[in-house]
């Protein structure tokens, strides 16, 4: 089976960059949004046909004001300031996916795909207190194209902790990059435990 690492040998110009750092301007008043780019953006590198090529990412669906992704406050829960995203959550869990399948060699070129990849977007959230925590909870479905036919659907959910993440309750500071990384983790295994789930795999064959 092909690897990630030799999708990247393959694909020398594949870079994701996972830009999905927390930015705030410091701020005398409490509460004020802390934006999150989720700016998980795959380089323009095309996917290539292959036998094993067969999916492409259809629709990312997402609940409303899901750019509310949760707040960041210090140890003792002062000052708490929400977490907005700037990039909307459904393009970025969409890269995610794209991304996923790529490094798999399963993402079809556009319209030559053989399956179409649901992804219903029920929790994506990340907390900042005593330690930060980001939580992933998607609907995966993979569907016939043309016909439409499920032949594959599965709930997936990951939850990222570390406790030595932490901010001061201060009026104004910047929150650790380290909730990013978490926010990011999340998200990417939740979606790779459909994809590496050998029924999906045996789905993809049929």
């Amino acid at each position: 089976p092909e690897t990630s690492s030799s999708v990247m040998a393959r694909f020398p110009s594949l870079r994701f960059s996972l830009h999905w750092a927390l930015f705030l301007g410091l701020s005398a008043c409490t509460g004020a949004p802390l934006q999150v780019p989720l700016a998980y953006q795959p380089d323009a590198a095309a996917p290539v046909a292959t036998a094993a090529s067969r999916v492409a990412v259809a629709e990312v669906r997402a609940p409303r004001n899901l750019r509310d992704l949760g707040t960041v406050s210090g140890p003792l829960g002062l000052h708490p300031h929400p977490l907005l995203s700037e990039l909307p959550p459904e393009q970025a869990v969409r890269n995610v996916a794209e991304g996923a399948l790529m490094a798999r060699g399963l993402l079809a070129p556009t319209g030559a795909q053989q399956f179409d990849l649901d992804v219903q977007i029920r929790r994506l959230r990340a907390e900042q207190a005593a330690g930060g925590e980001a939580e992933a909870d998607f609907l995966i479905t993979l569907k016939r194209h043309g016909s439409g036919d499920i032949v594959y659907s599965r709930e997936t959910k990951s939850l990222k902790r570390d406790s030595s993440l932490y901010t001061i309750d201060t009026l104004s500071f910047a929150p650790t990059a380290g909730l990013s990384t978490l926010l990011e983790q999340s998200a990417t295994e939740a979606v790779t435990k459909a994809l590496d789930d050998p029924a999906f795999r045996t789905a993809v064959q049929g």
